[in-house]
């Protein structure tokens, strides 16, 4: 019975389908307007949150005591709709019931949760104490805004996002996992390094060194301190002492105590958010030496690989779903125009036919006559007027349609912008003026430029361009703003609209493709943008509701310090807290806002999980999707770009043809000038100097060629001369002359004679082909020809000196030599100390610089020398990379020469030449770009990096554009208005006067005096606005800047705070415009430039990229080198066996996982008890797998073990562990720090990574990844160093001993690895522009960098302006394009989790190895053709065929495959491996007859992209046709008979069934008949025989009496 009931289709047991309540209910669940009012209810519900103001210690307002009131009204109609909705659907137990529903759940835990409240709230009244035990779940409501997604879901470019996430999902929880794996590894690393250490600071002591327990504020904030034992750590000044206890920094939060607080804390770091600062604590408490062995890899991996992964998971996705949107679009759009043109058709067909009668009717009635006679008078007065005001309309229309019309608005505009961007605070009143007049002039002009175009345009046809709405909105908005101002005091605000004029210059597209193509395609993203900025807009909301639930009005927990900027105790407030969270700027501080407020550590670390779930889910997710969509949209720019070049570069060549058969036809005489490049035709033949015949010997059969001297051109032939022979050189001696560079022997009698001696062709390039050879050759790292023209006027091709020269350079060598010595300039460069710059140390240095400078030198002579210095093609000065070396030697040379004069004579220029030696000696950290030209590989990765800025080049005039704009809008809006005084109740310059006191508590701490003083970003002029933005866009110190605009008042007055909230949408728009797009553009382009650059190389073949690395996996794979003991019977053999079984490995992994879970449970001041139960549980982990690894050694052997490299890393960590437990528990670790061994506990963590085919994939992709770095490491690493040297030269003796200054102890430019660091800091975007404001003109010196007399200018005259520029443009190139590489590398080796699963992939062919392995476990490449077939049914698709593959189509893919087999009945490795590419990826897979001739370009195509294979090697790639025709057996051959015989065999099978079906049939028919036995009927039958026919036979039967 009970069975039966929940069987049935009840509503809660009750109302059954026809129960008229239920289908009421029904009905009214279905009916639109009741959906509608349940989602205006969901708003109005949210308003009413967002009305509310939180105060501290739970204060109620009047207006929030009055909307609390509105809960129980809306929470009756959401009760109600629960109600009505479970009364029609059911609650859960059957299909399609209530709670099944995502939405439906969310709903029913928020109406329970509410209603829990409600009565806890009643309980709270009726008890009258003031307390309650019911828990405040309110919150939750907030969550049905999500609700409205339901309407919207049904928008394309929604759905497209929508999608992209949910199906996003699957990939990225394997991505959280590798990233929940990383940070409990480094966790735990850091807890055994760090544990405890940050609860140390410096404590005052009194008179007898005694601790007071008064934390010491003498250098400002509590500093984490080391003890005296550890020399390298932070030790405290004098009067205090290092101790215990201090809760720690950031109230305690930021520690490594435990797994939880570890976790929290390396979250932090990856988020790049805080981490130099936990660096810099570990630095204090360990030294600064090798703490950053452990961060830098943190981020690297971290924060650079495996949080990227987030965003190719997105990109890819985001395509697919918008190529399968597309798809569907345009596939509805032309059935919709199908059926358009078919409706059309007929309307067309209509009008004709009512046409055909209007004309056929010629009658008039003789009312219209009148009226027809008086209107044609009327038309003829007026055709004259009509006439000329056409024409009149014509031409305007003309006019404004010239180019001349658009350049000359384009440069009114230009004109008029400049005006608006001259403006600045504090300029003077004529300037004020004229700047008036001039935008009163330029209104005009623009008024009157819309007029004429209205007249000449029409009014529909100016309309009908977007440029010329928003022109006329422009144009309408300026008016308005002048009316106003001049009747009202004070202006509007729609002055800021002028400065958008500028987008006007956008048309300009119409003659730049490329630039028309990226506006295109952003502007067809806007779609997809606005859908994203909506969703995001409701996360924000939800987030916004959700934490001024949790946190409203908590944040005034100290009274003597203000109240964070960042708070949720006003809904506009916390939509700017969450925004800025979203940006990932200082989001860990508001977490730390947000715990403290909640209790603290003890209580309020479970709120942390929602600043983690926000900055996860927002920062990581959804706005990696603005990313997706600028790699998608820029991907069309760059395709559309691609192919209208494609067509352009068509049609030149059509026109150069015909302009080639034109010059022929025109050229075809004067037969003895040649044209040197440069110049105008010069006859080559004039040596002598007078006109007759010359024999001229170019390597080719003897000319004779008449010159003609034409007047005034002798110096031209003098010239021409020198310039291809120089000064003739006697012939050597006769006899054998060796050819430099050349494997050959000349024997001419003349130098000049001998082949060898010059270059295959000195006259004119016969087409344009071997001159494109030519440069193709230059461009080759190789020996090169000797140009053929002379060096510098002197040096002929046949000069013994030159000659000398051309030998020496192009030496095996040479260019070793020189990248020594690069290498060793570079190093000594990097061991300068800038402080002690007159030390004997910087002396030597500076020899060894003299050294250096004289080799490149001697360099640079050999080679301009050898190829001439800049006249002709070839020489010296025609290459950029030379240029550079020139540049490099001759400023060095003159530094030297500058200084070693200013030794030799007076110091009176001693400071001016100074700064010129300075200057100077900063070129010489470009001598390591020398190595990119001299390494392939290096200059590839360069290439590609020149070319993303190319590509970038559109982008960058957008975003430069649009900055400006943003710019000079930020000035009409924020000049003069970022003025403040020390003294915040001060709120005017003239205020600002005398000194103020500042409070500790309620007790004076010290005085200061007032001052009047500018931030250091502000909008007083463009420049600084510009700083300012570039700023934001970094997305680091944004908050403060949004905090100042937003609490600045007028021109020349103080802050207030929160004056204006609403100017936060200036930053919001410009967030959403540039940091959220537009800076995603450039890494989009980035990406596609290295994407188009690895695969330039296979765009011409029919292998594409995905085949290339699979065959670049097969032919680097090999079989696993296993082993197997002989003796069967032996104590070794069972070993083995045991170790190498399932149990023994799953019994590992436990004991690696409980091993991980004892290393995640310690904890700082824990038990002694507890502390040494994880002591000995380490021991016994240790001794566990210790006996692992003396089995496996037993097993295997030492040879066998140790040629894996698990067992080898297994062997390193036991060994490690084991001296770690002998080193703890002797206590050796007091003499000697090996404290690094504590790594090996952690390190048994890696082993896990081993189970899990998805996780094992993705590792080796990562690896992968990992391989395709070392160049990208290579450049960006000689950019940090040219950086980091360029930082010591300029900013190296800035003073360190600042603590509250960003150049400290931790974070200088005082040796080249603190330069390092530093950059790396920027790099991650930490804070770099205080750093930048550190460095400037003005900032004090290192006290050991000056004498002890120094003046007071020259103690503060460090830094330099040159501040702004240098890091502007490293953070530009940096973090905009370097750090990008990696995003690029990352995008194209993980992108087959986007990709179709079913497509064979490079990472799916591990498993491969690893079955093969399995099967054939001695190694030797070889396995019998059955086991083979076994595998492969046994491996899953896409590598192998699947259990559920049918055998016929085994079959037919193993005789594709075809791989031949050796006498033993085995096949190889390689081929068994190469044969399933090919048949899985068709690669030159086709007919049988074409099997051949696809072998042979298979073979080709593999020699060009592999050419240092051996033939070995590609005979097993690729079976020459001597191992497969003849009778050589093949797979093919024997599957082939296989199929046949199985076919042959379910052909006698199918006749025998047919056999003896027919003979049943025929039983069956015979018993049929014995039934008429009595009856004497005569029956005809047909009886088979057994020739296959019928025998019509007449039967009889009598019947019996």
């Amino acid at each position: 019975m009970f069975l039966s009931v929940m069987g049935s289709n009840r509503s809660l047991f009750i109302f059954s389908e026809q129960n008229f309540i239920r289908r009421y209910a029904k009905w009214l669940t279905d009916w639109p307007p009741f959906e509608y009012l349940i989602l205006a209810t969901i708003i109005a519900n949210c308003v009413v949150l967002a009305l509310e103001v939180h105060l501290p210690k739970e204060d109620k307002t009047p207006m929030y005591m009055e909307l609390e009131k509105t809960e129980i009204y809306f929470l009756a109609i959401f009760g109600l709709e629960a109600a009505i909705k479970i009364t029609a659907l059911g609650l859960v137990l059957h299909k399609n019931s209530y709670l099944r529903s995502g939405w439906n759940f969310m709903d029913f835990v928020v109406v329970v949760t509410g209603f829990i409240t409600f009565i806890g709230d009643l309980i709270e009244e009726g008890s009258g104490d003031g307390s309650s035990g019911a828990p405040d779940l309110r919150t939750l409501r907030a969550i049905r805004v999500l609700r409205p997604l339901k309407l919207v879901s049904g928008i394309p470019s929604l759905q497209v996002v929508l999608k992209a996430l949910l199906k996003a999902m699957a990939p990225l929880l394997q991505i959280g996992l590798l990233i929940l794996f990383v940070i409990v590894i480094f966790a735990i690393i850091g807890m055994e390094f760090f544990q405890g250490k940050f609860h140390k600071t410096c404590f005052e002591t009194d008179e007898f060194g005694n601790n007071t327990g008064v934390i010491s504020m003498a250098n400002g904030d509590p500093q984490v301190c080391a003890d005296t034992s550890n020399t390298a750590g932070y030790h405290c000044p004098n009067n205090t002492i290092c101790s215990e206890y201090w809760e720690g920094p950031n109230f305690g939060i930021t520690n490594f105590d435990n797994m939880l607080f570890a976790m929290l804390t390396v979250f932090q770091c990856i988020t790049l958010e805080g981490w130099t600062n936990i660096m810099y604590y570990c630095n204090n408490s360990e030294g600064p030496y090798f703490v950053w062995l452990y961060f830098i890899p943190l981020i690297v991996i971290g924060a650079f690989f495996m949080l990227n992964l987030v965003l190719g998971v997105l990109s890819g996705e985001f395509a697919k779903e918008r190529e399968r949107v597309e798809n569907r679009r345009e596939f509805l759009k032309r059935r919709r125009q199908q059926q358009q043109e078919e409706e059309l058709d007929g309307y067309l067909e209509w009008i004709c036919k009512a046409e055909e009668v209007m004309l056929n009717d010629n009658t008039t009635s003789k009312e219209e006559k009148p009226i027809i006679e008086v209107k044609i008078k009327k038309q003829k007065r007026c055709l004259w007027l009509r006439h000329r005001e056409k024409k009149l309309r014509f031409f305007v229309r003309h006019m404004v349609k010239t180019q001349a019309f658009y350049w000359l608005v384009i440069v009114l505009v230009f004109l008029n912008t400049v005006c608006v961007a001259i403006e600045h605070y504090g300029q003077p009143e004529w300037l004020t003026q004229f700047l008036t007049h001039a935008d009163y002039i330029f209104l005009g002009i623009f008024i009157i430029e819309m007029a004429i175009k209205m007249y000449g345009l029409s009014l529909s046809g100016y309309f009908r361009s977007a440029f010329n709405k928003f022109d006329c909105l422009v144009i309408l908005a300026s008016l308005f703003e002048i009316i106003y101002t001049r009747f009202q005091s004070g202006s509007f605000g729609f002055s800021v609209l002028r400065a958008l004029r500028l987008l006007r210059i956008f048309k300009v597209t119409r003659y730049w493709s490329s630039m028309r193509y990226l506006i295109l395609s952003l502007v067809q993203s806007i779609r997809s943008i606005v859908s994203l900025v909506f969703l995001l807009f409701l996360f924000i909301v939800i987030f916004a509701l959700l934490g001024m639930q949790l946190f409203g009005g908590s944040f005034n927990y100290d009274p003597t310090s203000p109240k964070p900027s960042n708070n949720f105790d006003i809904f506009p407030i916390a939509l700017m807290t969450v925004f800025q969270i979203l940006s990932g700027e200082d989001w860990n501080v508001v977490m730390w806002y947000g715990i403290q407020s909640q209790g603290g550590v003890s209580m309020g670390m479970i709120y942390s999980l929602y600043f983690v779930i926000l900055t996860l889910f927002g920062n990581y997710t959804l706005l990696n999707i603005f990313l997706a969509i600028a790699v998608d949209n820029v991907a069309n720019a760059q395709e559309m770009t691609k192919l209208d070049q494609e067509d352009e570069e068509e049609a030149q060549a059509l026109r150069d043809a015909e302009q080639r058969e034109l010059q022929t036809h025109r050229n075809s005489l004067q037969p003895g000038q040649e044209a040197i490049e440069g110049s105008a035709a010069i006859n080559m033949n004039d040596a002598k100097g007078i006109n007759g015949d010359y024999k001229v010997e170019n390597g080719d059969p003897e000319i004779i060629v008449t010159v003609v001297d034409p007047p005034g051109s002798r110096w031209r032939r003098w010239f021409t001369y020198l310039h291809v022979h120089g000064i003739p050189w006697p012939c050597p001696a006769v006899g054998p002359v060796n050819c430099p560079g050349v494997d050959a022997v000349c024997n001419s009698t003349c130098w000049s004679a001998c082949p060898c001696s010059r270059p295959p062709c000195c006259g004119r390039r016969e087409n344009k082909d071997e001159e494109a050879q030519d440069t193709q050759g230059d461009d080759e790292f190789g020996p090169k020809e000797m140009v053929p023209y002379s060096s510098l006027f002197i040096f002929s091709t046949t000069n013994p000196m030159r000659r000398f020269c051309h030998y020496i350079v192009n030496l095996r060598y040479f260019d070793f030599l020189i990248m020594v010595a690069i290498a060793l300039s570079s190093i000594t460069l990097a061991m300068e100390d800038p402080i002690h710059s007159e030390s004997t140390y910087n002396t030597v240095l500076e020899y060894f610089d003299y050294i250096f400078t004289t080799i490149f030198a001697i360099e640079m002579i050999l080679k301009i020398t050898n190829m001439g210095l800049l006249f002709h093609k070839g020489s010296y000065c025609r290459d950029v990379w030379n240029i550079l070396d020139a540049v490099v030697v001759i400023c060095a040379v003159i530094a030297i020469s500058v200084e070693l004069s200013q030794r030799s004579g007076d110091n009176s220029s001693a400071s001016q030449n100074l700064n010129t030696i300075k200057a100077l000696r900063v070129f010489r950290v470009l001598r390591p770009l020398k190595t990119i030209k001299r390494v392939p590989k290096l200059k590839a990765v360069f290439d590609c990096v020149v070319n993303s800025v190319k590509n970038v080049t559109n982008i960058a005039i957008v975003y430069a554009l649009f900055m400006f704009i943003f710019a000079v809008i930020g000035v009409q809006l924020y000049k003069g208005r970022f003025f403040h005084c020390t003294d915040p109740s001060k709120h005017t310059e003239l205020e600002c006067k005398g000194n103020f006191f500042v409070y500790s508590g309620d007790l004076i701490a010290e005085i200061q005096p007032r001052q009047w003083e500018l931030y250091s970003f502000h909008y007083d002029n463009v420049f600084s606005a510009l700083l300012t933005l570039f700023v934001v866009s970094t997305g680091d110190g944004w908050p403060d800047v949004l905090q100042h605009s937003i609490d600045a008042t007028e021109e020349g007055r103080g802050p207030e705070p929160y004056n204006n909230l609403s100017m936060a949408l200036y930053y919001v728009v410009y967030f959403i415009i540039f940091p959220f797009f537009y800076l995603n553009i450039f890494v989009a382009l980035i990406i596609i430039t290295f994407q188009e650059q690895g695969e330039q190389d296979v765009q011409n073949g029919d292998i594409d990229k995905n085949q290339k690395q699979c065959m670049e996996f097969c032919i680097q794979a090999k079989p696993t080198d296993g082993f197997v003991p002989v003796d069967k019977n032996s104590i070794k053999y069972k070993v083995w066996k045991l170790v190498v079984s399932r149990p023994f490995e799953y019994f590992i992994m436990l004991l690696i996982a409980l091993n991980t879970i004892a290393l995640m449970m310690k904890t700082y001041k824990a038990t002694d008890t507890y502390t040494d139960t994880l002591k000995y549980l380490n021991i016994a982990f240790t001794v566990m797998f210790t006996i692992e690894a003396i089995l496996k050694l037993i097993g295997f052997g030492p040879r066998n073990y140790f040629r894996v490299s698990w067992n080898v890393f297994d062997f390193i960590t036991v060994v490690g562990s084991i001296a770690d437990a002998i080193i703890s528990e002797v206590g050796a670790d007091t003499f000697i720090n090996l404290s690094v061994l504590r790594l090996f506990r952690a390190a048994r963590l890696i082993k896990l990574l081993r189970q899990g085919s998805s996780i094992r994939i993705l590792l080796w992709t990562f690896v992968q990844s990992f391989k395709s770095l070392p160049w990208v490491c290579l450049l960006t690493f000689m950019l940090f160093f040219i950086y980091a040297i360029i930082g010591m030269q300029v900013f190296g003796n800035i003073d360190t001993t600042e603590v509250t200054s960003e150049i400290n102890r931790h974070n200088n430019f005082s040796n080249f690895l603190m330069s390092l660091i530093l950059l790396f800091r920027c790099a991650t975007g930490d804070s770099w522009q205080g750093i930048m404001f550190a460095c400037v003109q003005g900032s004090k010196c290192h006290p050991e960098s000056l004498p002890p007399d120094a003046p007071e200018d020259k103690i503060n005259g460090c830094g330099s302006a040159f501040s702004y520029a240098y890091f502007v443009s490293f953070i530009f190139l940096c973090s905009f394009l370097m750090l990008n590489l990696f995003v690029a590398v990352i995008m194209d080796n993980f992108d087959y989790l986007t990709r179709d699963a079913s497509i064979l992939g490079a990472h799916h062919l591990d498993e491969y190895v690893r079955v093969w392995g399995e099967l054939e476990p001695s190694g030797t490449g070889r396995l019998q053709y059955r086991d083979m077939y076994e595998m492969l049914r046994n491996m899953e698709p896409p590598v192998g065929f699947g259990r559920n593959c049918p055998y016929r189509i085994s079959y037919k893919r193993l005789i594709r495959m075809n791989m031949p087999v050796a006498k033993d009945k085995t096949v190889h490795f390689t081929t068994t491996l190469m044969a399933l590419i090919r048949t899985a990826l068709d690669i030159k897979i086709g007919k049988v007859a074409d099997r051949d001739r696809h072998d042979r370009e298979l073979r080709e195509a593999v020699k060009n992209f592999w050419p240092m294979l051996n033939t070995e090697k590609l005979d097993l790639l690729v079976p020459p046709d001597s191992e497969v025709i003849g009778e050589k057996l093949t797979v093919g051959k024997i599957y082939s008979a296989l199929l046949i015989y199985e076919t042959w065999r379910e052909y006698k099978a199918k006749l025998q069934r047919d056999g003896h079906a027919r003979t049943l049939r025929y039983q069956k028919r015979m018993e049929y008949l014995r039934k008429f036995r009595g009856s004497g009927e005569v029956l005809t039958l047909q009886v088979p025989t057994a020739d296959g026919k019928h025998l019509r036979q007449r039967v009889h039967e009598e019947t019996c009496v």
